[in-house]
């Protein structure tokens, strides 16, 4: 019966739709910017782990005002305004890349431009989807949203680093060589999916959200302080801004440096590789969505996923194979997605309507929030060590952390942590965003 309502739900069906376009689209510039960074850069890690970090420093910042700006006016406004900014931003890339040759400091420019407006997107996605669900349908549909992402990391990256490789060899352009027009062609193909991904958006029909007052920075620190007297809140989100600077940074800065030096393969094995990560969350968003996990189980769930997690990191580290670097990379896949399931469909149910654009931000944030940091320190790291010994220490701090969680009966049990007194978590009249005349909020 669930299944049959979501799947009739022309909001949902919409939305669903936005995300699986833009989402793949997004790894065409995730494969061909690091990609391009080496190439410019004669293959310097250290260039290549800071432009990344570059494109993450605004998760530090951005993606808390990404959800205030969904509360304070609304997720879907937020939303369409950021993806028509963002498929701009990546047409002029393109046309840049594509005519010119531009110092590496621009690329520097993108980055963070880019990595501000995906920032702002990613919080108001999240909001918008219990506006436009009911409650009991919120577990299916993350899993239905957080599988179509995966499906979509499984796809884009293969799909780009292909692309890429199959312009340059009509174009015959060696391996070895960068070509800046692949490139521009990996951009500009972004481009167009957040056209049309945007475009998808305009025809949802919603009733008007109710708008929070106040200023900007008045709503994000009212968010802030709600987290902070969650007391469930305020422990996953601290043990998940502990565990991601070990692994989401590392993962992201040193994968790219892995295929190419540890590997020596090109940028379509590295699309695949990135594939492989999409493949194993695929199947941890499933057994998330058919397991369910309650509240009083979700700590040690999360804390067993992230031991797998780091265990996994560690074999990667040791591979020499595609195939057994694959195999590390779908295992980890499988941690991050059950995690990805199970803990947002917890926070979307404990949090009241009118702070979930802030809340979703924070929890954005603690996931992704230190991953300039965190990847500037492996590219550093990398310079002066190898990719492998950086990859290797960071697995034996995850797994230090996750067994003393383990250990612990309050960790293990942070998601049952009690409640405090609020208003309802959801009120009837916003759960059931159904077909109105209006086109905006």
């Amino acid at each position: 019966m669930t299944q049959i309502r979501l799947y009739n739900n022309f909001n949902f069906k919409l939305h669903w739709g936005v995300i699986a376009i833009s989402s793949a689209g997004s790894y065409f510039t995730l494969v061909a910017l690091p990609w391009l960074a080496l190439g410019l850069s004669k293959n310097n890690p250290l260039v290549v782990t800071t432009l990344l970090a570059c494109s993450s420093l605004p998760q530090g910042f951005a993606i808390l005002f990404g959800g205030g700006l969904a509360d304070r006016f609304s997720a879907y406004q937020t939303l369409w305004l950021s993806r028509a900014a963002l498929a701009l931003a990546l047409f002029s890339l393109a046309l840049l890349t594509a005519t010119t040759v531009f110092p590496l400091w621009i690329l520097y420019l993108y980055a963070f431009g880019l990595g501000c407006l995906a920032s702002i997107a990613t919080p108001a996605s999240q909001a918008l989807l219990p506006r436009i669900v009911e409650t009991n349908d919120l577990p299916k549909a993350n899993g239905v949203v957080v599988t179509t992402f995966q499906l979509s990391q499984l796809v884009g990256p293969i799909a780009a680093g292909w692309t890429i490789w199959f312009i340059k060899h009509v174009r015959g352009v060696p391996d070895e060589q960068t070509d800046t027009i692949s490139f521009a062609i990996a951009f500009g193909i972004e481009a167009a999916a957040l056209v049309l991904a945007t475009a998808l958006l305009s025809l949802m029909r919603l009733k008007p959200a109710v708008q929070q007052k106040g200023d900007l920075v008045q709503l994000i620190r009212e968010g802030i302080r709600f987290c902070w007297r969650d007391t469930g809140i305020r422990m996953v989100l601290g043990y998940l801004l502990l565990i991601s600077f070990f692994v989401q940074g590392t993962l992201l800065a040193s994968l790219p440096l892995f295929t190419k030096f540890n590997l020596g393969l090109s940028e379509r094995a590295y699309g695949t590789l990135y594939g492989m990560l999409g493949c194993g969350t695929i199947l941890g968003a499933g057994l998330a969505a058919w397991l369910r996990p309650a509240a009083r189980i979700l700590g040690g769930v999360v804390l067993g996923c992230d031991l797998t997690v780091g265990l996994a990191l560690y074999s990667l580290s040791r591979s020499h194979s595609p195939w057994t670097a694959g195999a590390a990379l779908v295992l980890m896949g499988i941690g991050l997605g059950l995690t990805a399931v199970a803990g947002v469909s917890w926070f979307q149910l404990r949090t009241p309507g009118e702070y979930m654009g802030r809340v979703m931000s924070m929890l954005m944030f603690a996931v992704f929030g230190m991953i300039p940091i965190s990847a500037t320190l492996t590219g550093y790291l990398a310079s002066h060590f190898s990719v492998s010994a950086v990859m290797r220490g960071a697995s034996a701090v995850i797994v230090t952390f996750t067994l003393i969680g383990l250990s612990i009966r309050s960790i293990r049990e942070m998601g049952a942590a009690p409640q405090p007194e609020v208003e309802p978590v959801f009120e009837p009249e916003s759960l059931t965003a159904l077909a109105e005349p209006s086109k905006g909020e």
